[in-house]
């Protein structure tokens, strides 16, 4: 039991960690270069296409 409290923690912290960096790309204090690109990969500059 305690194996899996410890597992939902560190899943819960990883996801959280991902959000956090996920907000701080879309406030454009953290930019990053793309790791895998598949395609034609150039940085995204400026505010949503729409």
């Amino acid at each position: 039991m305690r194996f899996i409290r410890i597992a939902g923690v560190l899943a819960g912290a990883f996801i959280a960690a991902l959000g956090l960096l996920w907000f701080l790309q879309g406030m454009a204090i953290v930019e990053m270069r793309p790791i895998l690109c598949v395609a034609d990969c150039e940085p995204i500059v400026g505010g949503s296409p729409s």
